[in-house]
């Protein structure tokens, strides 16, 4: 499944890398989203040569990349089992789907599931940069609720995840790998975070959501974020489509999730209280610390 708009540069690189992998999907879809240059003829062009099945549309008008993408899951057939997300502009690891699927599978069918992996960085011309980090602590609905650790252009999920998907309102949120780690990890499913990397993530001037390459740039995006209020916004969009959805969630997952809605919301000795003894975690310590502050501050 992959959301396009003016990916002409390199979206014949993308997806000769997904049909050149050891284990093939049986069909891409494809929602171009209102794009001005040659994406879609060069999509064309390559369905011809295509064995596999490509399911491509183009939408009226702009949804822009997370509702494009949270509109094409609803729109999944009911007879696909597992889909696999994609972005328009990296490459994927020959292998990439085959072990994902491999994952995915010892969940069995009645479990929902989401695999997903570190990445590659690599610059414009597909020369490597750096690894996404690690994520030593490991995915949990405790760090989902305060941190993203999954891509979406890594993700796979099951069928079952995509019926949760079906079932629930289109959530009002900021990014759609965010709601899949929040939903799936929310029911007490399967999380699998590979350390190796499935794909590599291109870096460049288009790019949505980049990933920053050094230390400086990583600060100050966070020093950004947490000075504007965004954290809180973004955290708060979370919270809000999460609540409508407290019947897919277990109940000691409610129960974090009602703790964590009172205390963003409390007075200042609450909330101090609250960062102090509370289960939610980043994936480092220091990152877990600036969360705690935030927390007390009123700014997640």
């Amino acid at each position: 499944m992959i959301a396009t708009y003016n990916g002409a540069p390199y979206i014949e690189q993308q997806i000769l890398s997904i049909l050149g992998g050891s284990l093939v999907p049986d069909r891409l879809i494809i929602r171009d989203d209102h794009s001005n240059d040659a994406t879609l003829d060069i999509v064309a062009q390559l369905s011809k040569n295509s064995e596999v099945k490509f399911d491509i549309k183009k939408n009226p008008t702009r949804l822009g990349s997370t509702l494009n993408f949270l509109t094409m899951l609803k729109q999944i057939p009911r007879d696909v089992n597992f889909v696999a997300l994609s972005d328009q502009d990296d490459i994927w690891e020959p292998w990439k789907l085959e072990k994902s699927m491999e994952k995915l599978a010892s969940t069995g069918d009645s479990r929902p599931a989401l695999y997903c992996s570190r990445q590659q960085l690599v610059n414009a011309e597909g020369k490597s940069i750096k690894l996404s980090p690690a994520n030593i602590r490991g995915p949990s609905f405790a760090n989902a609720l305060v941190e993203n650790i999954v891509s979406g252009c890594t993700s796979v999920i099951n069928r079952s995840t995509l019926n949760l998907i079906h079932d629930l309102e289109t959530p009002d949120v900021f990014f759609h790998d965010w709601w899949l780690y929040l939903i799936v990890s929310g029911c007490g499913g399967n999380v699998f975070f590979d350390s190796k990397p499935g794909i590599r993530y291109r870096q460049h001037s288009a790019n949505i959501a980049g990933s920053p390459v050094n230390f400086f740039q990583n600060l100050k995006g966070r020093f950004r974020r947490q000075i504007s209020g965004q954290s809180r916004e973004l955290i708060g969009r979370n919270t809000a489509a999460l609540l409508k959805a407290s019947q897919i969630l277990t109940d000691e997952n409610n129960n974090l999730l009602n703790k964590f809605e009172q205390a963003r919301n409390a007075n200042l000795s609450q909330r101090m209280a609250y960062a102090y003894k509370t289960p939610l975690h980043r994936q480092t310590t220091i990152d877990s610390a600036i969360m705690r502050a935030l927390l007390a501050t009123k700014r997640i």
